[in-house]
């Protein structure tokens, strides 16, 4: 990267004031002190000269000096140094005549408008607030020197080393000048390649998807993660230790990536050494203290590790936070969990002693807050577990620095700690810079359930720096129009308490039944912790849904009205998947259950359960998972269910069948073939993902499945146009093939399949595409 600091001005008289100016404030460095050395004693009056928008008394207050004392050759000196550290003036002078003291000054010019030209990768907004330098101030070259520098580390860390900043003074007149910011971005420098040495347990390709780093490829011009930057190499090595270290490598070591710039490609080559060392096992785990009235025996029940099994960092650290979270509870925030290793090479094991000791005593003193210009106080104070006065636990400020980069707000975060007035107290230093928290967009889309649609969405996640979350979304397509809007306060009394509401109107053609509806409601939910890994739900349902333009060939079931819902409902989840995107193990388990009869024209009960487990092979290239889900509906008013409360099955839900493709249904074999849906459903999923060995940049990944399952049960023994409808459990399947594409307008979803265990009457589908959402 090149750094321009003076470009050439047309108005060359005023470029050579400013390096004569330069070269006086050079001067002044040695002359004032010779100069002051010769005065000295008491003095009438100051003069001052050379100020043309300044007032004298202004500069004499910010000489600071008292004509009450007699001056020394220091005090003068000082008087200097404040004048010029006032940023006001490209020069000064003072000197003793007559038995007053001249201040000689020549004022910096004004700074009428601060301009940026060229810069496309970041707009005007983003560049200003990093700049110091600001209309209607004094027009200072150190600071417009800082500033192009700021400007270029903007640059540099977006990988666009080549960018030049190139400050111009364009002089005006009455003493003001404009100051514009000429900026040559140059070409971003990716990542042509990431390479390993050492590796032998895990092949490149894996490692590949272990750092954030990505090599350049077809479609990466649409992301950043291959664009080079020190910060992102030291990030691939943190990642690396951390892969390493919790697959039982104890004493792997990663080198620093080597970076080698290709001149000629502006990319770099990246290859990082790895020293994998042996595999250990977790030997025997136990906790000691010397500390008096500390009943060890509270303490061991912690322990998360299980002789045997792979040796896992995390699961050390886990222990570590579990017990210090149990001191804490029980008095003793200043106990620590000290981890002595204990490396058995004979037998592969390490045991592992957790010692209980007395930590410092430190108390948080304040947190201070700095840089937030958006976010406000209380919403990044919110994420410590810790306040003014409590005890100083330095792993719980790691967990809110964590927190806070969750939250996705800052472009720049660092949390640090100092020590307070007192050796006993220490400040929590949080230096923060605010990014672009909301979003415009606009998108277009097609799938076999619901044909072409177009998506518009405004969302916003950090509300007037309050944390708040919005979402203003309207969808248009061939069968389904919706406009909604969402507003969530994740933090409510600044609490781990959700509480927001949707508003939302829907119209859709149902394409399996010759019917349409109408839908608005109003749903306010609430959301909280009930534990590590699990979250509950409470939500009200306000709802009026309708169901319209029935015609002739419509089964006699299917009724036209308006029904009102209000109902409440509460849900539970419980995720211990390894990751919530890309997840190669754990599993994931949502109950939800709901009851309408709180008013309204509906009264029913109705509950779904899903889990899904996930398993990898091969070195996590091939993923499993298996997903089995079910529900059931109940009415309590002695009533027949309505068809928009009933489960439908098919499409996106079961590969193989058309959306509501299963289950009862009123066919005639003539004019009517309306699906029912049923008061019942349930349905197994087997899948299993593999890479294709097509180039990863491309994000291609292929896949098998098996779906099996039913829809059924309908209340009494409903008549339609084809007689008494057929409602009993009957088992469907499909198996087929998937491919998934993870692109810009997301991951899109390729399906051929054979729907090898149907039903006489059911809609089969051996083609499907549309957007994935995860579970």
């Amino acid at each position: 990267m090149r750094l321009l600091l003076v470009k050439e001005n047309p108005i060359k008289p005023f470029i050579t004031s400013i390096f004569l100016g330069l070269a006086a404030t050079t001067a002044l460095t040695a002359i004032p002190t010779i100069a002051a050395a010769q005065i000295s004693g008491r003095f009438s009056a100051i003069l001052v000269v050379g100020n043309q928008t300044l007032p004298s008394q202004t500069v004499i207050a910010f000489s600071g000096i008292d004509l009450t004392q007699n001056l020394s050759s220091a005090d003068i000196n000082e008087a200097l140094r404040r004048l010029f550290a006032s940023g006001l003036f490209a020069d000064v002078d003072i000197r003793a005549a007559a038995g007053r003291l001249v201040i000689t000054v020549v004022e910096n010019q004004t700074i009428g408008i601060v301009n940026f030209e060229g810069n496309s990768s970041f707009s005007d907004a983003e560049l200003a607030s990093l700049v110091t330098s600001q209309a209607r101030r004094p027009l200072d070259r150190a600071t417009i020197e800082s500033d192009a520098r700021r400007i270029a580390q903007l640059y540099t860390q977006s990988a666009q080393f080549t960018a030049q900043v190139t400050p111009l003074i364009i002089q005006l007149t009455d003493g003001r000048a404009n100051l514009v910011f000429e900026i040559a971005e140059g070409r971003v420098n990716r990542v042509e390649s990431v390479s390993f040495v050492g590796n032998s347990q895990f092949s490149d390709r894996r490692l590949r998807r272990v750092i954030p780093t990505s090599e350049s490829g077809f479609l990466n011009f649409l992301f950043n993660s291959d664009n080079f930057s020190l910060e992102r190499a030291n990030a691939d090595r943190a990642a690396l230790l951390e892969f390493y270290r919790d697959r039982g490598f104890v004493d792997v070591d990663v080198r620093s990536g080597l970076s080698e710039f290709a001149l000629d490609r502006d990319g770099f080559f990246l290859t990082y050494t790895v020293n994998e060392g042996a595999i250990f096992n977790f030997g025997n785990a136990s906790v000691s203290t010397e500390l008096a009235g500390v009943d060890i025996a509270e303490f061991e029940r912690l322990i998360k590790s299980r002789p045997g099994r792979i040796y896992k960092a995390s699961k050390v650290e886990d222990t570590i936070e579990a017990i210090e979270a149990e001191a804490t509870r029980r008095g003793l925030p200043f106990l620590r969990a000290v981890p002595r290793v204990t490396k058995n090479e004979a037998d592969g094991t390490i045991d592992i002693n957790y010692v209980l000791v007395n930590g410092q005593r430190l108390y948080v003193e304040r947190i201070d807050i700095r840089g937030n210009s958006q976010t406000l106080d209380r919403v990044i104070r919110r994420e410590f577990e810790m306040a003014e006065g409590d005890a100083f636990n330095p792993r719980k400020m790691r967990e809110a620095e964590a927190a806070l980069r969750r939250l996705r707000f800052f472009s720049n975060l660092s949390v640090s700690v100092r020590e307070g007035a007192t050796p006993e107290t220490a400040i929590i230093e949080v230096d923060v810079e605010d990014t672009s928290t909301g979003s415009f967009n606009f998108g277009a889309g097609f799938s076999t359930d619901s044909g072409i649609s177009a998506n518009f969405s405004i969302t916003e996640r950090n509300f007037l720096g309050r944390g708040q979350r919005f979402a203003l979304s309207v969808d248009y397509g061939e069968s389904s129009q919706s406009i909604s809007f969402g507003f969530t306060e994740p933090a409510l009394f600044d609490r781990d308490l959700a509480a927001g509401f949707d508003i939302y109107y829907r119209s859709a053609n149902r394409s399996e039944s010759s019917y349409q509806t109408t839908a608005i409601g109003l749903e306010p939910n609430f959301a909280f912790p009930v534990g590590e890994d699990s979250r509950a739900n409470i939500g009200y349902k306000l709802a009026s849904i309708e169901i319209r333009d029935t015609i002739l060939t419509t089964s006699p079931i299917i009724t036209e009205g308006t029904v009102v819902t209000s109902s409440i409902s509460f849900g539970l989840s419980i995720d211990k998947r390894d990751s919530s995107f890309d997840p190669t193990s754990g599993y994931i388990l949502r109950l939800n259950t709901e009851y309408a009869g709180l008013g309204g024209d509906t009264q029913f009960s109705r509950s779904t359960a899903r889990v899904k487990g996930y398993f990898s092979l091969f070195d996590q290239t091939v993923v499993l998972s298996a997903d089995l889900e079910g529900g059931s509906l109940f009415t309590l008013d002695g009533g027949n269910s309505r068809i928009t409360d009933r489960f439908f099955l098919g499409g996106q839900n079961f590969r193989g069948f058309s959306v509501g493709g299963i289950g009862p249904r009123d066919d005639d074999g003539l004019t009517i073939n309306d699906s029912l849906g049923g008061n019942f459903y349930a349905v197994a999923r087997l899948d299993a993902t593999f890479p294709l060995g097509l180039p990863e940049d491309l994000g291609i990944r292929g896949g098998v499945f098996l779906d099996a399952g039913s829809v059924w049960g309908l209340d009494g023994a409903p008549v339609g146009a084809s007689g008494v409808i057929d409602t009993s459990a009957q088992l469907r399947a499909s198996a087929g093939f998937a491919l998934y594409w993870n692109t810009p307008i997301g991951p899109l979803v390729f399906n051929w399949s054979n729907p090898f265990l149907s039903v006489a009457g059911d809609e089969t589908q051996s083609f499907s595409v549309s957007v994935r959402t995860g579970f």
